[in-house]
């Protein structure tokens, strides 16, 4: 399902929702057992929404990438991954996606 929406961004020109569409197929592919394919999902998401400027699914993209490691296994680059991009925002601490951001790089 994912493939096929991802595929009509590539025929519409339509980008605006492509960074989440990777997203959300790094999730499926995670659930599916598939975590390398997850990862290279998740880093185009955020590749995706980097060149967009949009820095909400950015972080999004981070979180679900840093989740995706296993508990522990690398502190310091989860924190690197998130902690920056966390910092940029100035506003809108009790959203969702700001919050499991700050439980990412607080908690141990």
């Amino acid at each position: 399902m994912v493939n096929a929406e991802i595929d009509q961004v590539d025929r519409t020109g339509e980008r605006w929702c492509e960074a989440e569409l990777f997203r959300i197929k790094g999730e499926l592919l995670q659930m599916q057992g598939e975590m390398g394919e997850a990862e290279i999902a998740f880093r185009r998401a955020m590749a995706i929404a980097q060149g967009q400027e949009a820095k909400l699914l950015e972080l999004r993209a981070a979180t679900s990438l840093a989740r995706l490691w296993p508990a522990n296994s690398r502190p310091m680059e989860v924190n690197q991954l998130i902690a920056s991009l966390y910092q940029w925002f100035s506003e809108g601490f009790d959203l969702p996606d700001l919050l499991a951001a700050h439980k990412l790089i607080t908690e141990p």
